[in-house]
Formats: structure tokens, sequence, C-alpha cells
């Protein structure tokens, strides 16, 4: 019997951002492809709506107010209040919430090949986070995998300083859930979905070994970084470490400021040869031969960018 995912995400990105998130989905066998656009006016909603599996929200004051939310609250709360609000309103069997940089690995399956190996009882499945990372010196795609805070702090070159809290990675550690459906939930929050007795619904974990990874873009070049900055500041996208040398730098004069927000960013999402081969011998790097963009014209003909890998 096939198993269905509908999933969600709240999201402002640039147009080929948005393609390639709801390409990747749609092939990976997803029924429906909730996007809340936090911006009402996305120049994205009026082509991915085209597609059968996508249903588009478009977040305006009143749309916030009426899912008993209010439009000045900060992002993660409305975030939450919209992922709930999907849940709770799902006919598929199984639930995804992730955002826009976060793109499920599953190693030549879709969902539902993946899901016929997850026991019936298991009430959901968490997907181990892989953040990518790059590398000079090194071709391909390469993505960290968390490990001991010790293991970081020995092994994790420069970085380790503002990275060892969190494993040895610049975002969250804790990966996303795929969730059944059906539970009575008091909130859905950006990991996992809380029942009404305020416990977490967890199950299984799956990783490398399963073939199975949540990839985090969270390092999409220097000027996309740049752009964010202030909204991975206020919603807890950065270790506390790097959030607080960057109050630092925001006193330095704004050419020094420019430099020095630069280096910060090499130094977060660079990994220098020696400091990659020695965590890949830890398991704390994976090299996997990915392309989240290559589905854009497949999904969205005449919309992608064949330069882009």
């Amino acid at each position: 019997m096939t198993e269905t995912v509908q999933m969600a995400t709240v999201l402002r990105e640039p147009l080929e951002q948005t393609l390639r998130f709801v390409s990747w989905y749609c092939e990976l066998g997803v029924e429906r492809i909730e996007l809340f656009f936090d911006d009402p006016q996305d120049p994205a909603i009026e082509l991915v709506e085209t597609r059968p599996e996508v249903r588009v929200h478009r977040c305006t004051a009143d749309f916030w107010r009426g899912i008993g939310a209010q439009p000045d609250m900060a992002f993660v709360k409305r975030q939450n209040a919209a992922l709930t609000f999907a849940y709770r309103g799902a006919k598929a069997d199984w639930f995804l919430a992730v955002d826009s940089d976060e793109f499920v690995y599953l190693q030549g399956r879709n969902f539902d090949e993946f899901l016929r190996s997850v026991p019936d009882d298991a009430p959901a499945v968490r997907f181990c986070t892989a953040e990518h990372v790059t590398t000079p010196g090194h071709g391909g795609n390469w993505f960290r995998l968390p490990l001991p805070r010790a293991v970081i702090r020995q092994n994790g070159g420069a970085a380790a300083f503002y990275l060892a809290p969190r494993g040895g990675l610049v975002g969250h550690a804790d990966g996303k859930s795929l969730t059944r459906t059906g539970f009575d939930v008091f909130r859905v929050r950006q990991h996992l979905v809380v029942g009404r007795d305020r416990k977490p619904i967890d199950g299984i974990f799956v990783g490398p070994a399963n073939g199975a990874m949540l990839l985090h873009f969270v390092d999409n070049g220097y000027d996309r970084w740049r752009a964010k900055l202030a909204w991975r500041r206020g919603s807890w996208g950065l270790p506390r470490r790097a959030s607080a040398r960057l109050d630092e730098i925001d006193r330095f004069p704004a050419e020094e400021a420019e430099r020095e927000y630069r280096a910060l960013y090499d130094l977060l999402h660079q990994l220098e040869p020696e400091t990659c081969e020695k965590l890949e011998g830890l398991g704390g790097v994976i090299r996997l031969d990915v392309d989240t963009h290559g589905q854009i014209d497949r999904i969205f003909p005449g919309h992608g960018n064949s330069n882009q890998g």
C-alpha cells in the first residue's frame, strides 16, 4: 500500500530557491506541498501554484489572524502557528515540516519506497542533519555531520570555538521529523510535533547508515548569507558565540566591518583540506553526489539554470 506524504514550509526566498525546493520534493513524490508565503505578493506564487502538488497560502495579516497568530509576532512563532495549522488539516499518511533550505535525501528512493522500511509502530522518523559546507581543494558537495563537542574541540580547526556547542554545525543539529498524521497535537515546532500531553512525538532516527538525511544548505554563498544575516540572528540561526562576534563587528567602521563579516563567514562555512580529511575519518564529513538544481527544468520547464550544481 502506498504511503503518502504532505509537507509544509513558511518561506520568503528568491525565485530560484523556491523552484529548487518545490522541484526536489515533487520528484520525491510528496502528494501535497503547502507553501506559506511570508510575502503574499511573492512572484513565485503564480508559477508554483500551477503544480498539482502545491497549495499556496498568502500570509496576509488577515491570514495570520485567521489561524490564531498575530502579524507582528516573531517569525518563529508565526512559523509554528502555520505548521500546526497545516498538520491539523493534513490528509496524507505522514507530515513533514522543513525550511526552504532543507532537502530530505533518500539515496535513490522516493518517500513511498523509503517508508516501506519504516516499522509500522514508529510514530515518526527523525532525519539526521547534514549541513552543506564549502571545501576548498575538494570537489563535489560536502556535508558536515554532528559529532560530540569534545571531538569538535580537538579536531574542528579554528572554527571549533564557534561550532563545538552545536556538534560542529552552524545551524541546528536536531534534524527534522516526518510524523504520522492523526495525532491530537498541541503544537508543531520546527523540529518535531508536540502532542496534546506536551510530549514530543518521536520515533526512529535515520542517518548516513540508512542513506537518509536532511541536507541543510545553510551555506548558499556569501551574498545570500550576508543578505539573510539579520534574519538568522533573530531566529536562533547562528551559534551564540558567532552572534556575539557579529555584535562586535557591528561596531566597526563600515569597510572594516564588511571584511570581518566575510572573514567570519569563511571561518564558519569553509573547511580547509586538513580539517576536512580529519573530520571525514571521524564520520563528521560526508561527500554526496547530489544536484538540488537539476530537477527545476523537469518540473518547471524553461526555468532551470544549467550553470548551477
